[in-house]
């Protein structure tokens, strides 16, 4: 009896090992979370400029006494459905990385389960086939009566989620395959929007310099605006240009996660750097 007993604690053993561990999760999930807001931080960079473009456009029109329209509309904009689309499709990456952490964090898996069937929705939408998602996977809300910062989570528990994992690993991996192309178009969009806007800044800025009118204290101001707003349009070009590493170390660490073999510390650190690095970079260029 003794010795059946040590050959089934060994077994499970064996099993705990290849089972997520709560601050792995929680790390990639806070991760992923972040970079999807980094994300729609670009966008919203692209979309802003767009507009702010077709606005000095128009102004260098008026200053030089042509046909001016007082609602101009964007210059280099995106398809208004197609980041529609991907918007959503950010927001369900970033919903289950939210999820994720709140179930290793917090000992709820409902919230996943349903993060899971909208990311499982999102990746059908981008095969442009019926949604691969079936009925729930997993059982309703668990909650775990005790858990320590970096203790392995209870095996019932975090056999759980490793399920959720293992089955939304196809649709991560869809998902940032195609964001991955559109970063590099994001990335092209904004340093052309950067050097034309830059240039119908100081266009204007001249013209103004030039009729006197306008005081020196204005348009130092202005100047110094403006080169504020070209290093924001230089710094999103450079972190749409990095982002493609963030989305290989999303799969990757997802991909660890999934599998639950090996040591998945390397490629989840990566990814938290990597996706801080960016952070920083954007919030920089706007303070």
């Amino acid at each position: 009896m003794a010795r059946l007993f040590v050959v089934g604690a060994l077994i499970l053993c064996a099993g705990c090992s290849t089972l997520p561990k709560s601050n792995k999760v929680e790390a990639f999930g806070s991760a992923v979370t972040e970079g999807s807001s980094v994300l729609n931080a670009l966008a919203e960079t692209n979309r802003k400029y767009a507009f702010a473009i077709g606005n000095e456009e128009q102004a260098n029109f008026l200053l030089n006494g042509r046909n001016f329209q007082v609602s101009p509309e964007p210059d280099v904009f995106l398809d208004p459905d197609r980041v529609a689309f991907r918007r959503e499709v950010v927001n369900a990456l970033a919903g289950y990385g939210a999820a994720l952490k709140a179930a290793a964090d917090e000992g709820a898996i409902q919230k996943l389960e349903e993060a899971s069937v909208e990311l499982g929705e999102a990746a059908g939408k981008v095969l442009v086939a019926a949604s691969p998602v079936a009925s729930p996977i997993v059982s309703p809300a668990i909650k775990l009566t005790s858990r320590t910062a970096g203790y392995l989570l209870g095996n019932a528990y975090a056999g759980e989620i490793q399920s959720v994992i293992s089955s939304r690993n196809g649709d991560v991996k869809t998902i940032v395959a195609l964001l991955k192309d559109d970063m590099e178009i994001m990335a092209g969009a904004l340093t052309y929007q950067a050097s034309i806007y830059e240039g119908f800044k100081k266009a204007n800025l001249a013209i103004l310099a030039k009729d006197g009118r306008a005081s020196k204290g204005l348009l130092y101001e202005s100047f110094l605006k403006t080169r504020q707003e070209v290093d924001e349009l230089r710094a999103a070009a450079v972190a749409a240009s990095k982002y493609s590493k963030i989305l290989d170390a999303i799969a990757a660490a997802h991909d660890d996660l999934a599998k639950g073999d090996g040591d998945t510390s390397k490629n989840i650190a990566m990814l938290v750097n990597l996706t801080d690095d960016v952070s920083t970079l954007i919030s920089a260029a706007r303070d």
